[in-house]
């Protein structure tokens, strides 16, 4: 004989396991960088992203980075701050 606690627990957990997941929004976005001017720049300001968690950092060059992160992990202050931390000024 099946008890009503028994289906209670049974749905619980097809419900668990059938719970769709949180979408994720990730956002890749080109970053205008003012004042670099070489390649130790480069390395500097891709150190600094690197600090960043949950933040890709996809490729740095003069006077840009494209990087690709999860909307709701990563700030625009972060960004704003790893550009000033490194010497530069990220215009947008």
């Amino acid at each position: 004989m099946i008890r009503f606690m028994d289906v209670l627990y049974f749905v619980q957990k097809v419900k668990i396991i059938l719970t769709k997941p949180k979408e994720i929004k990730m956002i890749s976005r080109e970053l205008t960088i003012k004042g670099m001017t070489c390649q130790h720049c480069v390395m500097a300001l891709k150190r600094e992203l690197d600090k960043i968690e949950d933040l890709d950092v996809l490729d740095v060059q003069i006077g840009s980075a494209r990087v690709e992160y999860e909307a709701e992990k990563v700030t625009e202050e972060q960004l704003q701050t790893a550009a000033t931390e490194a010497g530069y000024e990220l215009v947008s």
